[in-house]
């Protein structure tokens, strides 16, 4: 994955509730259709709540934070080779109430729409213990 305006994880700053992100399959995927989407799906998960936490200025590593996917789907339009780079663009329109929601979608290098992705997570603050 090779993200085009990542967050700075050192010194995180509220951003835009947006982003794209360049994935791909280290190794080969094959012809077996089935392997093809097996592979985009899971790396359609890796950072979807990432794009829904940056209207907050939060990390992963936030102190505090909660988070939990609680829904992912996936529609695949057409076929595809996972094997080259494709770009995952993400927007959040919403990330209020303890979650957040996500969409995206993948095209090829060429512009073809190849799948399209949604992820609602929850996004919570808990409150620190007390001593």
């Amino acid at each position: 994955m090779r993200q085009i305006d990542p967050q700075d994880f050192t010194n995180p700053r509220p951003m835009a509730p947006n982003k794209s992100v360049w994935v791909r399959a280290v190794d080969p995927v094959g012809d077996d259709v089935r392997r093809q989407h097996a592979a985009l799906a899971y790396a359609s998960d890796m950072n979807l709540l990432e794009t829904a936490m940056r209207p907050h200025g939060a990390i992963w590593q936030t102190p505090g934070l909660q988070s939990a996917s609680l829904d992912h789907a996936v529609w695949f339009h057409q076929k595809f080779d996972f094997s080259d780079w494709h770009l995952f663009t993400q927007d959040s329109p919403i990330s209020h109430g303890g979650r957040g929601f996500v969409r995206g979608a993948i095209y090829t290098q060429g512009g073809a729409h190849v799948a399209s992705i949604a992820q609602e997570g929850l996004l919570r603050f808990r409150a620190p213990r007390p001593a």
